[in-house]
This record gives C-alpha cells, sequence and structure tokens, in this order.
C-alpha cells in the first residue's frame, strides 16, 4: 500500500476534518462566522470612516479568507478522496526500490515531519493567543463592538476561533500533503533508474543477451509509466486548485498586505498582547508560503534529476527498442514537472515575490496614511 508516510498529515487534514463529526463542525463554524462577518460589514459601511477601517479592515479580510476557506474545504471533499484514491492505486510502494532507498525515504520524511509538527504546534499557539482570556480583543476585531448586548453569541463565536486558524492551515496541508506524496515518487524513479545502470555489467557481449535487453525493457516501461501516472495525479490536483486560486490568490495576498500594513500602523501604539498576536500571525503568514515554495523547489529539483539519471544509463549496450523507449522518457523528463496556478508557480523565486510584494504594498499604504 502506497501513501504510508505522513500519515498525520492524512489524519488531520483528510480523515479527521472529512469525518462526520469535522464536517458538522465546519458546517456550524461557517454559519457563526458568516453571520458575525455580514454583522461587521454592516457596521463598518453604516459607520463608515478611515479610522474603522485601518483599524479594523484587515481582521474583516482575514475572516473572510478563512471562511471562504471552509467553503472550498466542503466543495473539494469529493474531488480530494478521488484523486488520494487514485494515488494509493498507481503510487509505488516505499520499500518497491529495495531496503536502502526505503530507509532513506524514512529518514526524509521523519525530518520533513518533525518541521511540521513544530508549524501545527506554532499554529495551535496561535489559535489559544487569540482567546480574548488573554487580553482585550477589540484594539483589532469588531466583534467585541457589536456582540457586547449578545453575550450568549460572543461566547459562541469565540470558541470557533481555533477552527478558523485550522481552516488556515488545512488546504495548504492538503496541497503539501499531495507534492510530500509526488515528491517521494519522483525520488523512487530516480532510484529505479539508478538501479537500471548498477545493476548493468557493462559488458559489451549484453548487446546480444535477449533476457538482458527484456529486463532493461520492462524497468524502463515501468519508470516510463509511473512518470506518467504522476503527470496524470499533478493534472487532477491542479483541475480542483485551479477554479478556486484566483479567488485566494486575491484574497490572501489582501490579507497579508493588510496585515503588514496594520502591524506597521498600530505597532507603536498598541497593548503587548496585540504585539504578540500580530508577530504571530505575521510569522504564520511566512511560514505557510515558505512551506509552498520548499515543497514546489523539492518537486522540481527532483524531476530535473530524472533527466540527468538516465543520460548515466548505459544505453550502447541497449537493443534498438531499449534505445527507442530511453530517448521517450528523455523527451518526457526535459521539462521538470512543477506546480504552477494561475500564472504562478511555486518554488522559492514565488515566496520571494509574495513576500517582496505584500511588504511593498503594505509599506506604500502606510506612507500614505495621512
Amino acid at each position: 500500500m502506497a501513501m504510508k508516510q505522513y500519515p498525520f498529515l492524512y489524519k488531520i487534514f483528510l480523515d479527521f476534518a472529512y469525518a462526520k463529526i469535522g464536517k458538522m463542525v465546519t458546517y456550524s463554524c461557517i454559519i457563526i462566522q458568516s453571520l458575525a462577518l455580514q454583522l461587521q460589514v454592516y457596521f463598518i459601511v453604516t459607520h463608515f470612516s478611515k479610522e474603522l477601517i485601518v483599524k479594523y479592515g484587515p481582521g474583516v479580510l482575514v475572516v473572510t479568507y478563512l471562511v471562504t476557506s471552509l467553503v472550498v474545504e466542503l466543495m473539494i471533499e469529493n474531488k480530494t478522496r478521488k484523486i488520494i484514491d487514485f494515488a494509493r492505486l498507481t503510487f509505488w510502494p516505499t520499500d518497491f526500490c529495495g531496503l536502502e532507498a526505503k530507509n532513506r525515504l524514512i529518514k526524509n520524511s521523519s525530518k520533513v515531519s518533525i518541521v511540521i509538527y513544530l508549524i501545527l504546534m506554532w499554529f495551535a499557539a496561535q489559535g489559544i493567543v487569540m482567546f480574548p482570556v488573554w487580553g482585550d480583543t477589540s484594539e483589532w476585531r469588531l466583534h467585541v463592538e457589536i456582540f457586547d448586548q449578545w453575550k450568549l453569541f460572543y461566547y459562541i463565536y469565540v470558541s470557533t476561533f481555533t477552527i478558523i486558524v485550522f481552516s488556515a492551515v488545512r488546504l495548504p496541508g492538503i496541497l503539501l500533503y499531495s507534492i510530500f506524496q509526488t515528491h517521494m515518487q519522483i525520488v523512487l524513479i530516480n532510484q529505479k533508474i539508478t538501479q537500471i545502470s548498477q545493476n548493468d555489467p557493462n559488458d559489451i557481449r549484453m548487446m546480444n543477451q535477449t533476457g538482458y535487453q527484456k529486463r532493461i525493457y520492462k524497468e524502463m516501461c515501468l519508470c516510463v509509466s509511473q512518470h506518467i501516472a504522476i503527470k496524470r495525479f499533478i493534472k487532477k490536483l491542479l483541475e480542483i486548485v485551479r477554479p478556486v486560486q484566483p479567488i485566494f490568490m486575491v484574497l490572501g495576498l489582501l490579507g497579508v498586505i493588510s496585515i503588514f500594513f496594520f502591524a506597521l500602523y498600530n505597532l507603536e501604539n498598541t497593548s503587548n498582547i496585540l504585539k504578540i498576536r500580530l508577530v504571530m500571525v505575521v510569522i504564520s503568514c511566512i511560514l505557510i508560503l515558505c512551506l509552498f515554495a520548499e515543497a514546489g523547489q523539492a518537486v522540481s529539483d527532483e524531476t530535473s534529476r530524472v533527466f540527468d539519471t538516465l543520460l548515466t544509463c548505459p544505453w550502447y549496450l541497449w537493443d534498438q527498442r531499449n534505445k527507442k523507449a530511453l530517448a521517450i522518457f528523455l523527451s518526457n523528463s526535459l521539462q521538470p514537472i512543477s506546480f504552477s496556478m494561475a500564472g504562478f508557480t511555486l518554488n522559492y523565486g514565488f515566496g520571494i515575490s509574495m513576500l517582496r510584494n505584500s511588504a511593498s504594498y503594505a509599506l506604500i499604504l502606510y506612507k500614505m496614511k495621512n
């Protein structure tokens, strides 16, 4: 059974989140947060002023992004389950290329798992810090002004903070799980190609060995078919992401810019607890961008090695049919696999440009505040 690595990502972001109880909690959170969001927007419109927009606008934008995430998570459930089932049927298990390759994959996935555990702990701490028990939230959240007379609804609303924070990392978590699984399959393909080269005796007499040529052809076809399966998996994944990607790009970019602007605008004249919350939110945004950039860059780098590894094969020992299969594989692997959405490719450049543009626009707004 493939896809055994990163089981905690599957259990948290897919298994638990799409369970009956998880969906009930999500539906309840959408209703509560949507009602609160409409009341906040109505309050801002009826009491419109620059101070009100600057003070509460970023919070409204961030909540809009998170509620949208909750809705999209439910909308893509069936398609998400289908591509996961497709991967389970087609992806190679970690021991496909032997025990040594399996141990290396487990070691690498363990390192990544530790990093993700720490990031999840950070987001859990952020959700806890957002609770009003640690300090007044009226400095940046409009719900205190609106729900002052409705204490019961206020406490129900506050209880959804943790779910809202979880929704900020759930969609990235699903995408990261898919990217990590793709990366492991590409590593296995590279290992399989390397084994083909290592197992060859490098003897010119092997050109006339029918059994040897059949084995090479069988293993090459296996690698080609798996490479095609990975591309099909990525295509199915992008078919889910592309329809909603423009919405998330716009809302996400506006949210990050507004958070940076709010931090610059209010950092000197705010309470210590708000400064802590702002720092945690900014770091969380940077962490999500870094995770996407690192995962996407890893897939691109590993797929580019497929072409380099194929060039090391002893093709001069192969018959015409195997040379043709190698040529086809080389042409298919010439372009590295990458996750491109809405004109953006997930790599280091994407993360750097997003942070630079967000900080630049926030700084421009800050300079124009007067």
